[in-house]
């Protein structure tokens, strides 16, 4: 039986919650099942990434009725299936984050996420759980408002966890044995309990009760609670009795920030216990000529430290400065207190300084693929490029981050949603004010376009999908897509060579079919020819849209060529007007000639990436491989041709040098 004992209002005379704001933890609403196939691979991922942000997160864990056999689900159904209703989930496993912020998959969550999220609040929630021998529980929930809550409808939902049930085999039959932060019963009403604010430095008390059930481990049982705006469906903050009694709290403006002067991050150590022993330490992931110092209460102090704090607050500040190296600069700051207990509780600061070229990074499997978008940038002859994760991109663009960019490379590779409201906005304002953009990923068009329940599409993403990627969604495509072919017509991207598409997601291969809008070209074709890429320029902009994920293009060469004629011909380095001066004086004779073993064709200077295209008198291709550039030489066998005269030239995506003779004699 739940019943709700006492609301009381009372002003707060604690110095620490007046001065600052609370911490907000990423509170993650995990929609799983212990027959499901897909939960049993992505949950590990989600669990690893957790087990690394402890301090900042909190996880609840439902366990639906479907699609097969889970125990846990049987103690209480209606209860999971109130918040299976309230968020519409029709599969799993699913994740919310601070409800309405952001849902997906749990192997889409990353440490950059959570970062992002998991700054201040107006809200702290403090909670304790007595138990009497009996097993009768009685719950405090303190609602301490250190600034002022907004919100269209309010309500505290209370639930009772179980940190980690394990089973001696698996209680069905997806293998999963061990399932952390289970949820067992709410102890508000099943739509949650109106919460009025009562204003900055006041504290609301609310009292619960439950009574242990034959099934709970009660050395596990803990309580987690939230504050959730249902008009919006965000979470303001969430509280539980595991929490520590001291907070590590974020106070800056915004923890991105972009320019070559120093920048200026606040964070401040909030205890309940006055003078507490607090271990910092900070650390700066940066290029070598940047730097950063730190200050507590305006001392500058070196880390690590050890330090007393002087009453119950402590104002910790991380001042980066830029230095002449373009760059993405990370400092992270972290703090732990020694007199009590609770893990490390750390705050992360990105800023970014004379970038260029960014790279978006949607995390999960986009992650692995952003050390070749970053060595294409390079080789392409870009010093000025950086990546930052998808989460940040808004906040990049509401602060006028954005202003020195002039290509993004979205990196959306098979993530869902594959592109969001949110981004599409900051990419379309982008563009409309002469930027370029590189997007590749598969399933973007299906994703946006499929009526599928699964799909993410809206109205703001389709309109974006034609307007600006100009693109005709035709199909979903499969695993007969399995090779690129580029229009050879095209004069910028015609000389990189085809490629096999592969399966790299485990059987999901979904290469996107589509059709070019104009002014739109298609870039390439599938075995069936439907077009799979697309490129245009229109209004001053510049757009390449690539209808699978890159890691799919078998050829690594073929990849690497294909950002690094993008990155050209986004600032014009590549056109047809300066391939004299690049590539058609870099092609030498070859020697020996006429040949019967080998002969070797050197190259002067060359100055890109080029294909060397070997042909008989026919015109029927010999060889076709790809040469770096400042390659000397490239020796070719032809003891295995037969006698008689051929031709070789280089290609670039600009056009092809003049013609070369070899004779091979027998």
């Amino acid at each position: 039986m739940k019943r709700l004992l006492l609301l009381n209002v009372m002003m707060l005379l604690a110095v620490a919650t007046s001065l600052a704001q609370s911490q907000r933890f990423a509170f993650f609403e995990h929609f799983t099942q212990a027959s499901c196939g897909p939960c049993a691979t992505q949950n590990p991922v989600f669990e690893e990434v957790r087990a690394q942000n402890l301090s900042s997160t909190h996880h609840l864990a439902y366990h639906t009725s479907w699609p097969g056999t889970d125990p846990m689900n049987a103690i209480n159904p209606g209860d999971v299936q109130t918040r299976v209703d309230y968020y519409g989930v029709t599969g799993v496993p699913r994740m919310h984050m601070l409800g309405g912020i952001w849902s997906g998959g749990p192997a889409a969550v990353s440490g950059d996420l959570i970062n992002g999220v998991a700054t201040s609040a107006p809200l702290r929630i403090k909670i304790s759980d007595e138990v009497s021998a009996d097993g009768e529980h009685t719950v405090s929930l303190s609602m301490i408002e250190s600034g002022d809550i907004t919100g269209g409808n309010l309500r505290l939902r209370v639930a009772v966890v179980e940190a980690l049930i394990e089973y001696s085999s698996p209680p069905g039959s997806n293998g999963e044995r061990d399932f952390p932060n289970v949820f067992r019963e709410m102890l508000t009403a099943s739509g949650g309990d109106a919460y009025s604010p009562a204003g900055q430095g006041s504290e609301q008390t609310f009292s619960y009760s439950y009574t242990e059930k034959a099934e709970y481990n009660s050395e596990e049982l803990y309580i987690l609670a939230w504050l959730q705006d249902d008009a919006s469906q965000e979470v303001i903050n969430s509280g539980s009795s595991l929490d520590p009694e001291w907070q590590f709290v974020d106070q800056s403006t915004s923890k991105f920030q972009a320019g070559s002067s120093p920048h200026e991050f606040v964070s401040v150590y909030t205890s309940d216990v006055e003078g507490s022993l607090v271990q910092l330490t900070g650390e700066l992931d940066a290029p070598d000529d940047w730097s950063v110092t730190y200050e507590i209460d305006g001392v500058q102090a070196d880390l690590p430290l050890e330090f007393s704090v002087p009453g119950l607050t402590a104002e910790i500040k991380v001042i980066v400065t830029p230095g002449t190296t373009a760059g993405i600069g990370r400092a992270t700051v972290a703090a732990e207190s020694v007199s009590s207990e609770g893990m490390p509780s750390g705050v992360e600061y990105t800023v970014m300084s004379n970038i260029t070229d960014l790279i978006i990074d949607h995390g999960g499997v986009a992650s692995p693929m952003i050390p070749d978008h970053e060595a294409a940038l390079a080789t392409a002859g870009s010093s000025t490029f950086g990546t930052i994760p998808l989460v940040f991109l808004e906040t990049a663009a509401a602060n006028g981050l954005l202003e020195g960019v002039n290509n993004i490379y979205n990196n959306v590779a098979w993530t869902f949603p594959s592109i969001t409201d949110g981004e599409v906005a900051v990419l379309a304002d982008f563009l409309d004010n002469g930027g370029n953009l590189f997007i590749s990923g598969q399933d973007i068009g299906w994703d946006t376009w499929d009526t599928n329940a699964a799909a993410n599409g809206t109205a703001a993403t389709r309109e974006f999908y034609t307007n600006y990627l100009k693109a005709d969604y035709l199909g979903d495509g499969n695993a007969a897509n399995n090779r690129l072919n580029w229009d050879l017509d095209d004069p910028l991207y015609g000389a990189i060579p085809g490629s096999a598409i592969v399966d790299v997601h485990g059987g999901n291969i979904y290469p996107d079919e589509m059709d070019p809008i104009e002014p739109a070209a298609a870039l390439y074709t599938y075995n069936n020819g439907r077009a799979g890429a697309v490129r245009y320029e229109e209004n001053g902009h510049k757009v390449v849209y690539v209808g699978v994920d890159l890691t799919m293009i078998a050829d690594e060469g073929t990849r690497s060529l294909l950002l690094e004629v993008s990155h050209d011909w986004f600032n014009g380095v590549v056109s047809t007007e300066d391939f004299d001066q690049v590539i058609k004086e870099a092609l030498g004779q070859s020697y020996p000639n006429p040949a019967m073993q080998t002969t070797t064709i050197p190259f002067h200077d060359l100055a890109a990436d080029a294909k060397l295209v070997l042909t008989d008198v026919t015109g029927a291709v010999v060889l076709s491989t790809v040469v770096s550039k400042g390659q000397s030489s490239y020796v070719i066998d032809v003891s295995e041709m037969a006698a008689g005269s051929y031709y070789y030239v280089l290609q670039t995506a600009a056009g092809q040098s003049v013609p070369q003779k070899i004779q091979v004699v027998r």
